[in-house]
């Protein structure tokens, strides 16, 4: 691992460390200068996350690009795009199945107050209705909304799915123009990734500064009369999902060829970043990067796979929801069937390619909730603990790119050499006679 690598890592983890400890003492001193540190923390923290998400999407728009429209055989591109939806749906699956056992397990092993539990239920069901309700998108809206009207409107909200569409559908429009002017495409959009890579390396060097203004409002905040319950919820969600990101590890063992030690050391700075962050887009950098120079992926299967990855797939959308479900479930008394929850489970695939332009992300399963008989005010609570465990999701999701590279490379790898091997023999056929 390179020396920026190791101070990418070392100043992502002081940070969040120092960030967590002294957050906690804040949370239970209640010092009025650690309180006020807080509140000036906050802006610096959001400060640092805009200024690397203000570079990352004209990074992912000229990464994808220069990926589909730089090779000459563009078929190619089609072949590794198949393999990683693939890869995408298996994973996701797997993240379900995962869920409904492990999770289900783990839940009985929980040492949840029955107090507690209960004075959580009596305050949740005994609540007022929220007065604002979130702006949710019907699937037909959601569909029509995937293709934008206005692509720059999608690239200012932020609109990562309807970005990546607009980009391949304008990438492969780009392909059948004439030499002269895809090439000076190509040139334009190699130059954008070059400076956005530098400018996102720039931001990342007060990585020890912001990860703890990030952190340190965050473990301040949290905590309520009720801590236990929410606690556990925290702690068993965060465990879970860390979990299932160790077990990832041996997916590029056994289906991608790839040693554990270098998949791991690969996979490392994104993942500080992903911890640092919470973006699976501030790691894209350092998930290229290792993937080309520590794991030894090839530059056309990470210039393209990785962006998609990182833009379209979030596996711990099939892990934490499911989970969280059940667990609200237990908590508000809910009564929850087999089949509504294995439907409830394949919804979460479908939402784990994108979401629908709305206000807060987090509001896209809030609907999906309440129509398995959770409270709505209970959804609420819930949701508030995001800024915990997104921690962990982040993590997970980070190292399923990585996983999802490494397999969709091996993968092509064998359907070359097979098609190498069939035109030999095809060849030794047509010489015999």
């Amino acid at each position: 691992m390179s020396t920026s690598n190791v101070s990418l890592t070392a100043g992502s983890l002081g940070g969040l460390g120092l960030g967590a400890g002294l957050g906690f003492v804040a949370f239970t001193t209640e010092h009025p200068l650690l309180l006020g540190l807080a509140r000036l923390a906050e802006p610096v923290g959001a400060l640092w996350t805009n200024a690397i998400l203000m570079v990352l999407i004209p990074l992912l728009v000229s990464l994808i690009f220069v990926a589909i429209v730089g090779p000459a055989d563009t078929r190619t591109a089609g072949k590794l795009g198949g393999l990683s939806a693939l890869t995408f749906v298996v994973l996701l699956l797997c993240g379900g199945v995962f869920s409904l056992t492990v999770g289900r397990f783990l839940l009985t092993l929980l040492p949840l107050d029955p107090e507690g539990v209960e004075a959580l239920r009596q305050s949740v069901t005994g609540a007022a209705a929220s007065s604002a309700e979130p702006q949710v998108l019907s699937y037909a809206e959601w569909l029509v909304h995937l293709v934008p009207r206005n692509p720059f409107r999608a690239l200012a909200d932020g609109e990562m799915f309807s970005i990546v569409i607009a980009t391949v559908l304008f990438s492969l429009a780009s392909t059948r123009i004439a030499p002269e002017g895809r090439e000076a495409l190509v040139r334009l959009f190699r130059a954008v990734s070059d400076a956005s890579i530098v400018l996102v390396r720039w931001i990342l060097l007060l990585i020890p500064v912001g990860v703890f203004a990030t952190v340190y409002p965050i473990a301040v905040a949290t905590g309520s009369a009720m801590a236990g319950v929410l606690g556990a919820f925290v702690l068993a969600t965060s465990a879970l999902l860390l979990l299932f990101t160790a077990l990832l590890y041996f997916v590029p063992v056994w289906f991608g060829r790839t040693p554990l030690r270098r998949f791991a050391r690969g996979v490392l700075p994104a993942q500080a970043v992903a911890v640092a962050t919470r973006s699976s887009l501030a790691s894209l950098p350092p998930l290229i990067e290792g993937a080309e120079k520590t794991i030894g992926l090839p530059s056309s299967i990470a210039g393209l796979v990785l962006p998609l990855s990182v833009a379209t797939f979030k596996v711990n959308r099939t892990i934490s929801s499911p989970f969280q479900l059940m667990f609200m479930s237990y908590v508000f008394g809910v009564d929850l069937q087999v089949a509504p929850f294995v439907t409830f489970v394949l919804v979460m695939v479908l939402l784990s390619f994108g979401s629908p332009g709305v206000p807060s992300t987090g509001w896209v399963t809030f609907p999906f909730y309440v129509a398995m008989g959770v409270p709505p005010q209970g959804v609420v609570l819930f949701a508030g603990l995001n800024a915990v465990t997104d921690l962990f999701k982040t993590l997970a999701n980070v190292t399923a790119d990585m996983v999802v590279a490494t397999v969709v490379a091996r993968s092509s790898e064998d359907a070359v050499r097979g098609g190498a091997s069939e035109g030999a023999l095809l060849e030794s056929s047509a010489k015999g006679h």
